[in-house]
Order: structure tokens, then sequence, then C-alpha cells
């Protein structure tokens, strides 16, 4: 399994190159791996294990998500079976899979359930927080921990390790973001304990939705107008910009929200929105058939909307660039430069595309209201610290 790796020395091995097919090369978010029995074309490759990310033991660990399976959570991380690590579970209140029949639960396991705003809004942040003697490792990805979502769907996921901080130094950006996040989802002890750690060489911008009617500054904290405040920071200069909405569900969408509200807060034209989704024959010839579908849900109603909204000859299929088989749970909202350019912003996130997960602007654009908790890190190449917003 992979080491947790100290911040301030080389790793053992560098992680494998991005292939060379990959449009979002230079991000630093990366393909999670599937199972090898379906990556007999290089489907893994520049890939990296979601379950490694965790193999090595922590001293304090929370786990955040939607939906869980805790036999085989147990099964992928053993440790998590006894006492020795301190684990925190945070799950979506109506979809509690740790409930039931579900199986052994670990006596030592700290459960909360999280809802979201109205009966519509629920818990659907993919988010691990691991604490270890050489600092923390954050990680932010799609997959629910189910073994289907993690050894067959293809899935998106960024990790950093940030160790602790040296002598008075003050807090970045991400620090607020995460603090902030932790604190509005009900884990104050989370996030004090954060206070210790130096978050200054982040490489991207935490993007967390949390279910509430915000006004006032709180507007640009989250949602779509938390990506819009830091594209208007960054001033990024888009000559010809097309947006890839890339996501595994829809929402109820209209035209107005899809124009006035996302595409304006990535900074480009409705008519330059692409949205990126499976077709039936895909879904049906995938590696799991139509077993897959259940994790791309889209009522009729709602696809139809999609399509007024956006316009039919704006759909784009799935194919997955050598992941075609392997059906996208993974949800990507990407600018790119003209349509063989230059990528010049990518989110990725547990935000399907609805006004849930990313909120809507209400009452003149004074209040944004949000149903769902989510949370995406935000990436704009070159993706270094240098290059992103400061407090």
């Amino acid at each position: 399994g992979a080491k947790f790796l100290v911040v301030d020395e080389e790793p053992d091995e560098p992680p494998p190159p991005a292939p060379t097919h990959n449009p979002l090369k230079t991000m630093l978010w990366r393909l999670a791996s599937v199972h090898p029995t379906f990556a007999t074309s290089g489907e893994n490759i520049g890939t990296v294990p979601f379950i490694d990310l965790l193999s090595t033991p922590p001293l304090t660990l929370l786990l955040t998500n939607y939906l869980i399976d805790p036999i085989w959570l147990q099964s992928a991380l053993p440790y998590l079976s006894h006492p020795g690590c301190d684990t925190s579970i945070w799950i979506d209140s109506r979809h509690n899979t740790l409930k039931g029949d579900s199986g052994p639960i670990p006596p030592h396991w700290k459960i909360q359930e999280k809802s979201g705003l109205t009966a519509y809004g629920v818990h659907h942040t993919k988010f691990a927080l691991a604490e270890y003697p050489t600092g923390v490792r954050v990680i932010v990805h799609t997959a629910n921990l189910l073994y289907g979502d993690v050894n067959c769907k293809t899935q998106g996921i960024w990790w950093q390790d940030f160790p602790f901080k040296k002598g008075s130094s003050g807090g970045s950006r991400f620090e607020v973001d995460l603090v902030d996040y932790l604190t509005k989802s009900g884990g104050a002890g989370h996030a004090a304990a954060m206070a210790k750690y130096d978050f200054s060489s982040a490489t991207g911008v935490l993007v967390p939705s949390v279910p509430g009617r915000h006004i006032g500054a709180d507007i640009y904290k989250y949602g779509h107008m938390k990506v819009r405040k830091i594209l208007e920071e960054i001033r990024q200069d888009f000559r010809d910009p097309i947006l890839y909405a890339q996501f595994s569900s829809v929402g109820s969408v209209r035209e107005q929200w899809v124009e006035g509200d996302l595409c304006r807060s990535f900074c480009v034209g409705k008519e330059r929105l692409r949205v990126v989704w499976p077709t039936e024959e895909e879904v049906a010839g995938s590696i799991e058939g139509y077993d897959a579908g259940v994790s791309i849900p889209g009522t009729a109603q709602n696809v139809q909307k999609m399509i007024a909204a956006v316009g039919r000859k704006n759909l784009v299929m799935w194919r997955g660039g050598g992941r075609g088989d392997c059906m996208p749970h993974i949800k990507t909202y990407t600018v790119v430069d003209g349509d063989q350019g230059d990528v010049k912003v990518s989110v990725m996130t547990s935000a399907n595309f609805s006004t849930a997960a990313w909120g809507k602007l209400e009452k003149k654009s004074t209040q944004l209201t949000i149903l769902h908790y989510e949370l995406g890190v935000l990436f704009t190449p070159p993706t270094t610290p240098n290059h992103l917003p400061s407090l």
C-alpha cells in the first residue's frame, strides 16, 4: 500500500506519468484506478488506487460520504475494524447505509448523520481527512464507498499532504475554506485540529456547497458563486472558452439557471456549454451493463428539461478516452480555450448538474440557496500556489 508521504521529503517512487491522450495532464486531480480485471487495455495508466491513499493507518480519520458499505470498507481497510484509529464517519441521514442489516458496525466508529436544507437535499460530499504523526492528508474524490463505485466506475480523486506549521506561520485561503466547511458541517472538533497544519502549499482551491440560504459575503463562499469569485480574481484570459460539464446525475434545471448562474460563473456563454453524459447504449455495453445506470440517474422529465435548457446539439457522448467501458461517476467542469485549446480551469467535484448541488441565485441575486453538502477542488494550470489567489 502507499505510505503517507512526509511533505518535506521526496516520495520513494514518483507517481506514474499521466497518459499522453489525457487533455487534463496538467491538472493535479487524477483518475482513480479500476479493478485490474477491468483494466486490460491501459485504463489504469496514470491512475491511483483510492484505497492505497488510506492504506497506512492514521491516528485519526474522518470519512464523509453519501453511501457506505461497512463490510466492504472494513475488508478494504482492515484497521478500521479495530479501535486503534479514531474514526469519524459522516453520512446522509436519509440514505444511511450504516443502519439496519448493513452489517456489523465497529462500536468505536463515531457516526454522524447529515441532512440537506429540505427533503430534496442530501449529504453528498466524498471527502477524507487523515491525520498522521507527520501531517495531514486531505482527499477529495467522487466515489461512494461501495465496491462497485471504487472498482468498476470512472472516478476522480485529488489528494495532498500538508505538514505541521513552523513557528507562528499564519493561515491560508485553503485553511480558511476547509475550516469553514468543517465547521458548517458540524465538525467543530475537526475544524479546530486543522489550525496546526500548514496549507499554504495547496495546489487547488476548495469549492464547497453547504445547505442554506446564503446572503452577503457568504454568497461567494459556496457553490458556483465560489467559482465565479475565484475566476474574477484570477482574471484568466479566455479568448474562446468552452465549458465541458461532465457528471453522473441530472437534476431539474432550466435555461435561466444554466445561462445566468452556472455558465456565467464559469465565464462562458450558454452556446459554449457542452454536456457530457453517457447514452443508453454506452451504459448497456459497460462492464456493469444496465446495473451501472443506477449510479447515473436522470428521470425522463429531468433529462428533457436538461435538453431544453442546453440544446440537443450541445450534448456529447461519454466515450471516456480509454474508459468507455467504465461508466462515469466522476464529475468535472472544465473550461477549454477553443475546440483544441488549452485547459484553463477544471473543477473536480461531487456536485452533479443541479441547482441543489451548485446553488441557485434568488431575490435579485442577493441570495444563494443550496440544498446539498458537496465538495470539489478548482485548478488553474499551472496549478501552483503562485497562480492561485491568496487571502
